[in-house]
C-alpha cells in the first residue's frame, strides 16, 4: 500500500455514548469443541447484559489444548460461525481466534 498527498481536516468528534463491555473468563481444559461450548454458553448468559463488545480468553478454543494446530482454523470457520451467530443475536462482538492460513498460525481478532 502506497499514501500520496494526504492531508488532513478538522472534523467534529463523534457523539459520546456509553459502551456496555463484557467478560468471559472460563477454564475449560482439553477438548476445542467442549471449550467453545462452555463459551457459547457464557455468552448466552452475559448477554442479558446487553454488552456492545464482549471480551473472551485469548486461547479460549485451545485452553488446555497443547498443540494449537489442532484448534486454528480458517476464518470462517466452525468456531468463528458459530460466535459470529451469537454477536448478530446480540449486537455485540469482538473475540480472539487461532487463524490458520495456509501453513502458518496467528491469533487473531474477529
Amino acid at each position: 500500500m502506497w499514501w500520496d498527498d494526504i492531508t488532513f481536516e478538522e472534523a467534529q468528534p463523534p457523539p459520546a455514548r456509553p459502551v456496555r463491555i463484557g467478560t468471559i473468563s472460563l477454564h475449560p481444559r482439553n477438548n476445542p469443541d467442549n471449550n467453545l461450548g462452555a463459551f457459547l454458553h457464557a455468552l448466552d448468559e452475559i448477554a442479558r447484559d446487553k454488552p456492545d463488545i464482549v471480551c473472551l480468553a485469548r486461547r479460549y478454543s485451545s485452553k488446555g489444548v497443547q498443540d494449537l494446530c489442532r484448534c486454528a482454523e480458517e476464518i470462517p470457520g466452525p468456531s468463528t460461525s458459530r460466535l459470529g451467530e451469537k454477536a448478530r443475536k446480540y449486537g455485540c462482538t469482538s473475540w480472539p481466534a487461532h487463524r490458520a492460513l495456509g501453513r502458518a498460525i496467528y491469533n487473531t481478532a474477529c
